[in-house]
């Protein structure tokens, strides 16, 4: 695969979903029913999975050798520019609501791989600042369960 830049236009694209049956394979039809978020995003955190090795140390050698450890996801979380006139995403996002992120680096294309993430959302918070910056907010996130790194994304997905 080529180099690219995730945020080429059109590039890597993120959607909100309340519902997905198999997070293998999400469908078209239930991202449809999401929403779109790449639009209102300005930044990211987290969203990274891990192992955290665990050392073995043995008296036989100075050298600490590690085993595979505890399977964790960094505290994740999104800031989105507000918008005065909709608050749309904000009320999706509301706290406590469940759903899903399936976020897609190919450019939308069906038969690539993107990832799914189970997520709860720990609401919306806004941002304040007296820099001259767009007003934004931001919302967490508590990762449910082991993300889907290698779903399928369908194609026919039109938001």
């Amino acid at each position: 695969m080529a180099r690219y830049f995730r945020r080429a236009d059109g590039q890597t694209r993120w959607y909100f979903v309340t519902s997905i049956t198999n997070t293998a394979a999400p469908t078209a039809a239930e991202i449809n029913a999401g929403t779109a978020l790449n639009t209102r995003i300005s930044e990211i955190s987290g969203f990274m999975y891990k192992n955290e090795p665990i050392e073995t140390p043995d008296l036989s050698t100075a050298f600490v050798t590690t085993i595979g450890g505890e399977d964790k996801a960094e505290d994740s979380g999104l800031i989105f520019y507000d918008d005065d006139t909709n608050m749309g995403l904000w009320n999706a996002l509301a706290k406590g609501t469940a759903g899903y992120m399936v976020i897609n680096p190919y450019a939308r294309v069906g038969g690539t791989k993107c990832r799914v993430w189970q997520v709860v959302s720990l609401g919306p918070n806004d941002e304040y600042t007296l820099d001259a910056t767009a007003a934004r907010f931001m919302v967490d996130f508590s990762v449910a369960t082991r993300p889907n790194l290698d779903a399928t994304f369908p194609s026919s997905v039109t938001i």
